[in-house]
């Protein structure tokens, strides 16, 4: 088995779980739609694209998904900032609709394409940064309010602006770094500092000691990863 067709298995509405070999590279349209039972979900490496409204509004999972290539989907209950794994490729069509409760989401640099509808119906959703030098291509409708702020790398600004995608009617693009609410200091280990110059593009680590540990969703520099051009560390 290599594919999962569209509608495979829409509407097994008492479907609770299910293992994806790891030969499948494509799952199409809808193919867990319907699935309100449905209570985890692995989405297995070899997976490289994911159709539209692949799972359900109303679905019993409560955890993102996603792989290294593709994010398919986003539970309806997450709240406040979300920041994308870097490395991904693809974000499904639908993969955040109707997240009336995601205030911020970070866009990693590796993200090429965006499918149709993929942030529709996120109402609450007052900042998006998309690290991604070029623009990536998007599909119809990926934003139903382009009154949010975009940040973007500040060598893009006008790319963005100038995109034949959806990016360019968005009435607010900035670029990162550029907002003076970003986190441009604080603490990453118990006698460690870290400050971002946002005129030099430099991450300086001072201190000495152990650094603390980070993933990818909740590095301290993550608003500024974009700008930085270079990175001083102490030698204690």
């Amino acid at each position: 088995l290599t594919t999962i067709g569209a509608w495979t298995f829409n509407e097994c509405s008492n479907l609770s779980q299910i293992s994806i070999p790891q030969n499948v590279t494509s799952i199409g349209n809808s193919a867990f739609y319907g699935c309100g039972r449905l209570s985890s979900f692995t989405l297995p490496e070899s997976v490289t694209y994911v159709g539209w409204w692949a799972f359900t509004d109303d679905t019993l999972l409560t955890e993102p998904i996603y792989n290294s290539h593709v994010f398919a989907y986003m539970p309806k209950g997450y709240t406040g900032e979300y920041n994308i794994p870097e490395g991904i490729e693809m974000i499904a069509g639908h993969a955040f609709f109707d997240s009336k409760n995601i205030t911020a989401v970070t866009i990693p640099s590796s993200v090429k394409y965006i499918y149709n509808a993929a942030f529709t119906g996120c109402c609450n959703l007052q900042t998006i940064t998309c690290k991604a030098t070029t623009p990536p291509a998007l599909e119809e409708a990926v934003f139903c309010d382009t009154g949010a702020t975009l940040y973007v790398p500040a060598s893009s600004v006008n790319d963005y602006k100038a995109s034949t995608y959806q990016w360019k009617d968005f009435t607010n693009i900035q670029a990162i770094g550029s907002n003076p609410e970003d986190t441009t200091s604080g603490k990453c280990g118990d006698n460690l500092a870290w400050t971002f110059d946002q005129q030099t593009g430099t991450l300086t680590i001072s201190g000495s000691g152990a650094m603390y540990d980070f993933t990818e969703d909740n590095m301290p520099w993550a608003n500024p990863l974009a700008a930085i051009t270079s990175i001083e560390l102490p030698d204690g």
